[in-house]
């Protein structure tokens, strides 16, 4: 009897009955011993196989369990036959009686490579079940090409809308150019002074660099309270003097942002203060603070730097300082001038540090 295809590792039971001439069962005896014969070798293999004869006080009927694992001498593409090796049946040898037979992985034409006793989906016409989780090779690209993938929408629909709804800020790439961006802020005094963001733009073409607006860069004239509204900041004025030497009075606002939404940001950079009847010409003058910034938003005010600074004389070469610079904390810095950095009418120092913004500070002195 052929009891079937199964794993290597696989415990197989079946049973079997021996009779006496006369048809009648008749127990196994004479220390019976049943043998595994893989395929045509004559190599007898009784490791893992067990015979229990009566079986449940039953005479005749006798039970056989297989452990078909490596370890007892079983292997993969095989046959075997199961064959009694010793014993007597009502006082007649029965050696070489086949009892029964099955293979290990060698008969099915499918099998299952993970989970015992599971059938493949077949339909009716012969193809096999897929899922995509378990396909050859995962690591390459699959093609997919007779797949139809949808989601609640169509998305070719959804990515043609989107393209249709934003034609002016897509590049090839897809990305937002930062050029097509708009200054939604308005300059008002008592009155509107710029009607819109074109008019801005063609008022101030040497002010911008790259999206950015440098606050050293515009002649204004006399813009005393003029505000420009930004944002969160409510109220950042021009200086309340005359402007004609084209400088933006930010104090310590280093990185001054109008508002733009979601997108790309315009920045007033690279603060410049003017200081006038404060500093004594070569004298010294302590604690003079100023902010740094880091150099990657341009706005976060940056902590634990080592700042070192130059001086430029009445419009001289930049020469290091000759006083000392140190941390006050949340990005300001202090430095206290010694008698010849202050030597002279008009002085800008250059503060510089490495993963930081450079800051400018001029400073106008008095006799």
């Amino acid at each position: 009897m052929y009891h079937g295809d199964i794993r290597l590792g696989d415990i197989l039971d079946f049973k079997f009955t021996t009779v006496n001439t006369s048809g009648v069962p008749t127990s196994l005896l004479g220390t019976p011993v049943i043998s595994a014969y893989e395929n045509n070798d004559v190599t007898e293999i009784t490791a893992g196989v067990v015979l229990t004869v009566d079986f449940d006080a039953r005479t005749g009927l006798n039970h056989v369990r297989v452990t078909a694992s490596g370890a007892n001498g079983f292997q993969t593409a095989a046959n075997y036959d199961l064959v009694i090796t010793t014993g007597t049946v009502d006082g007649g040898s029965v050696v070489g009686y086949v009892v029964g037979s099955f293979s290990i992985e060698n008969r099915s034409a499918i099998m299952s490579t993970t989970v015992a006793n599971k059938t493949l989906d077949i339909t009716a016409t012969g193809e096999a079940g897929l899922d995509w989780a378990n396909i050859g090779a995962p690591t390459t690209v699959q093609g997919l090409s007779g797949t139809t993938i949808k989601t609640a929408t169509d998305v070719e629909t959804d990515t043609q809308d989107i393209q249709a709804r934003l034609p002016a800020v897509l590049t090839g790439d897809g990305n937002i150019k930062s050029d097509t961006l708009r200054i939604s802020g308005t300059l008002q005094t008592a009155g509107d002074i710029i009607g819109d963001t074109n008019d801005i733009q063609s008022r101030l073409p040497a002010a911008l660099d790259t999206g950015r607006i440098r606050a050293v860069a515009e002649v204004v004239g006399d813009k005393t309270g003029y505000a420009i509204g930004v944002g969160g900041i409510t109220s950042t004025s021009f200086a309340a003097a005359a402007l004609d030497a084209a400088a933006i009075a930010v104090d310590a606002i280093g990185a001054l942002e109008f508002a733009q939404g979601a997108a790309d940001k315009v920045w007033l950079t690279t603060a410049r203060t003017l200081t006038s009847g404060v500093v004594k010409k070569n004298a010294i003058f302590n604690n003079l603070e100023f902010l740094m910034v880091d150099s990657t938003d341009h706005v976060t005010p940056k902590t634990g730097l080592t700042v070192t600074g130059t001086r430029s004389i009445d419009g001289g070469a930049f020469a290091a300082v000759t006083g000392a610079i140190a941390e006050v904390g949340n990005g300001i810095y202090q430095f206290d001038a010694a008698a010849a950095d202050t030597n002279g009418d008009t002085v800008t120092f250059r503060f510089i540090a490495a993963t930081a913004d450079d800051t400018f500070v001029t400073i106008i002195t008095s006799t």
